[in-house]
């Protein structure tokens, strides 16, 4: 019992001995720190050269600011000065807008405005000044001889007679002057057909004919003209006089619808004509704008005019052909 209770109190010695060696262990080292750790790495680095004071909060930038050269400080002004004088000359770009506006045409005023006020609006075609022009003209009514010399076995009047025929020719006139007097001057151009047909007429009517003079054959005699020249247009303020004239050369083509052969050639001759152009535009304002708009057509003329054509001598036919004309023209 004795011994028993000798041993657990050796037991309990001992324990109490090595739970007071370690905290006396520990007090005997350095005492802790209450410092954190981002601190003490802080601590480690290297001192600041110059150190934050109460009148300058960015010590590091100004240190950055002395060591560059030619760089003002705080004056950005003059820094701007410095990269205006790098720039290229001026190249004339200034106020250019300005510019344009002093070639802008004068203000006129509102459509609008103009209207509410009950002012008539009228079609504005810009410049009423016309470089060219183009039409198409009708004989009327014409008179023609056509002779084909020794290869002509009847005369042209007893075969195809001496009435109206389509005669239809188009036109182009072109204006490339530009001076006061010569303006009034343009280079003309027109080509056109006209045809015609009839029986072909026998060469017996003795006795005995029970068949008559017109034969069964059918002609066809086709005419294409094709004129150049100058042309000349007055102003007169109501009627438009014109003089034109220059070379002419004329094709002919005479078919016939059975198996002989036809004939075919051309004669070289002159033409002219002169005649009246009479305004149009203020018939139909709403009709004018609309030609305008979709054509780019600023005036519309009605044509009368009389026109000579003669032919030289030495063609396959030698022909005269006069008459009046009737037409409509439009410049643009």
């Amino acid at each position: 019992m004795f011994k028993f209770r000798e041993t657990a109190s050796r037991i309990c010695l001992g324990l109490f001995v090595i739970s007071v060696l370690p905290t006396t262990a520990r007090a005997e080292g350095p005492a802790p720190s209450n410092q954190p750790y981002i601190d003490s790495l802080i601590s480690e680095l290297p001192k600041d050269p110059n150190p934050p004071s109460t009148g300058n909060q960015d010590p590091y930038i100004q240190s950055i600011r002395k060591k560059l050269k030619n760089t003002p400080e705080h004056d950005s002004t003059g820094y701007t000065e410095e990269l205006r004088k790098e720039l290229p000359p001026k190249d004339g770009s200034e106020k250019y807008s300005e510019h344009l506006k002093t070639k802008l045409p004068p203000d006129r005023g509102s459509a609008l405005e103009a209207y509410k006020k009950g002012q008539e609006l009228k079609a504005n075609k810009g410049s009423l000044e016309t470089r060219s022009a183009f039409g198409f003209k009708l004989f009327a009514s014409a008179t023609r001889t056509y002779s084909a010399g020794a290869k002509q076995d009847i005369a042209y009047d007893q075969v195809y007679g001496g009435g109206w025929i389509p005669d239809f020719s188009i036109h182009y006139e072109w204006r490339p002057f530009t001076g006061d007097f010569i303006k009034k001057f343009g280079l003309y151009g027109s080509g056109g057909f006209s045809f015609t047909k009839a029986k072909g007429k026998l060469d017996y009517s003795g006795p005995g004919n029970q068949f008559g003079s017109d034969a069964r054959t059918e002609f066809q005699f086709l005419a294409l003209p094709v004129n150049v020249g100058l042309i000349y247009r007055m102003n007169l303020g109501v009627i438009y006089p014109y003089f034109a004239g220059g070379p002419a050369i004329t094709g002919f083509i005479e078919q016939r619808n059975d198996k002989a052969k036809g004939n075919k050639g051309f004669a070289l001759g002159y033409w002219f004509t002169g005649g009246v152009a009479l305004g149009l535009d203020w018939l139909s304002p709403r009709s004018s704008w609309d030609q305008f708009e979709s054509l780019g057509i600023k005036h519309s003329y009605l044509n009368i005019d009389y026109t000579y054509q003669q032919s030289l001598a030495g063609g396959l036919v030698e022909y005269t052909v006069d008459g009046v004309e009737v037409g409509f023209t439009f410049e643009l």
